[in-house]
């Protein structure tokens, strides 16, 4: 198994990593919009205890994200590290490694996929919008 084996219909390994690689940066990158967004309402101490909590659980989820690309790291290095233990005139994993390599795979991508929709854009924006509504009540 190689990096450009199909994994799916239509899907090679590498297509699967490049998906949650640009899924990751692409909310990586919401959550410092929002968090920008959220500094820059706050003008009180009552206005920091009411939006602390909303970036500390954006920060997490980037925490989490990060830790999925590690993931990904992990499942890559083992697929290249199984490719180079190629042994004998077959050229092939023995199916023991094989087993052993799709079975991590799947469960990183089910993980990655459960903590993927964890994290909704529709919820972010409720949140920020929850907020702003809440500021404003509390301004004036």
């Amino acid at each position: 198994m190689t990096i450009d084996s199909e994994v799916f219909r239509g899907k090679t390994i590498a297509d699967v990593f490049k998906d949650i690689y640009t899924h990751s940066d692409d909310k990586r990158e919401q959550i410092n919009v929002y968090v920008k967004k959220l500094v820059m309402m706050v003008r009180t101490p009552e206005e920091a205890a009411v939006i602390s909590p909303i970036i500390k659980d954006f920060l997490e989820v980037s925490v989490k994200n990060d830790d999925q690309l590690a993931k990904v790291a992990t499942i890559a290095q083992r697929i290249y590290v199984a490719a180079q233990k190629v042994s004998g005139e077959s050229g092939v994993l023995s199916d023991r490694e094989k087993e052993q390599l799709l079975g991590t795979l799947n469960k990183d991508i089910a993980s990655l996929k459960e903590a993927g929709s964890q994290l909704k854009t529709n919820d972010m924006e409720d949140r920020v919008a929850a907020v702003e509504d809440e500021l404003a009540f509390m301004t004036g």
